[in-house]
């Protein structure tokens, strides 16, 4: 076989080139680090927005004191960060 990158005449089952180092095969892409762990924190996000509004609808009192709207406030927080962390997942 011949090396791609130096044009040197070498075995055909060599890993590289003798003279200049080259792959003689083209390497396998692998999954990038971490990818299939980030890819479940979206629905960790999710988990604590329904949470979030489980307990703001069974909150006493009328739905516009400081606890109400606190609740609210995380559930929407916590519905984009799942929505952002989904978008991510995916690419």
């Amino acid at each position: 076989m011949i090396c791609r990158n130096c044009q040197a005449k070498i075995a055909d089952k060599a890993i590289v080139c003798y003279r200049c180092g080259t792959p003689t095969a083209m390497p396998v892409p692998t999954a990038a680090p971490g990818r299939q762990a980030g890819g479940s924190r979206w629905v960790l996000s999710l988990l604590v927005a329904v949470l979030a509004v489980v307990v703001w609808w069974q909150l006493p009192g009328p739905p516009t004191d400081a606890k109400h709207l606190a609740a609210a406030a995380v559930a929407v927080l916590a519905l984009i960060v799942a929505v952002i962390r989904r978008l991510r997942s995916r690419r």
